[in-house]
């Protein structure tokens, strides 16, 4: 089993290891997200199975499929296949007019990670300018392009956050288990598309040089 302690909660949402099964007594919110009885320290079974990395992030729910389960599968299913290909209305005029050329940019080197970035113009599109203009960005500006992206595609996609852990973060203690503290600046943006059977899968658009 592994054990959360959160030290200081600045979300609503409580931290969980993307794909883990919910701790005893959980009560799930909404779609995105768990409340716990206690939420400061809580334990809950996660097998990485090979993983390199794994996200603490809010619960995402995705349903394994079996006779018992199978309504409730296609209830859901039907919901993402409407809720996560919505797109504002109005907006994004760029992007859906050049929309060859959006996936162009995205699916070449022509993107970079940075934090040195010019203020968005008064009136435009923070994606459209990140994408058409600016092409450098953070987790933030990858994981919303893609997901509009896909979503433009008629793929269910989300936009999720959490924080990023690798192993080499987790320290061995004198009992042989091991401790990884996690802080702010390793919060961390990506693109969910959901994927039938499968549930909801996580891809990671930003570039190596994030790492």
């Amino acid at each position: 089993p592994m054990t959360i302690e959160i030290l200081r909660k600045t979300g609503s949402t409580t931290p969980m290891p993307y794909g883990s099964n919910l701790p005893e007594g959980a009560e799930i919110v909404g779609d995105s997200g768990i409340r716990l009885p206690d939420e400061r320290i809580y334990q809950f079974d996660w097998n990485p199975a090979g993983a390199q990395s794994f996200f603490l992030s809010s619960y995402l729910p995705s349903f394994d499929i079996n006779s018992a389960e199978l309504e409730m599968y296609d209830t859901y299913r039907s919901y993402a296949g409407w809720q996560y290909t919505t797109l504002p209305e109005n907006q994004l005029l760029r992007f859906r007019e050049n929309f060859e050329e959006a996936q162009y940019i995205l699916s070449g080197d022509i993107l970079s990670y940075s934090f040195d970035l010019e203020p968005v113009p008064e009136g435009q599109d923070i994606i459209e300018y990140f994408v058409f203009e600016q092409q450098k960005g953070y987790c933030m500006h990858f994981a919303s392009a893609y997901a509009l992206a896909y979503r433009m595609t008629g793929l269910p996609a989300r936009y999720a956050s959490g924080y990023l852990v690798l192993p080499r973060d987790f320290e061995r203690n004198e009992d042989g288990t091991y401790t990884a503290v996690v802080r702010e600046e390793r919060a961390h943006a990506w693109t969910e598309i959901f994927r039938g059977p499968f549930g909801w899968t996580y891809l990671e658009a930003t570039p190596p040089s994030y790492y």
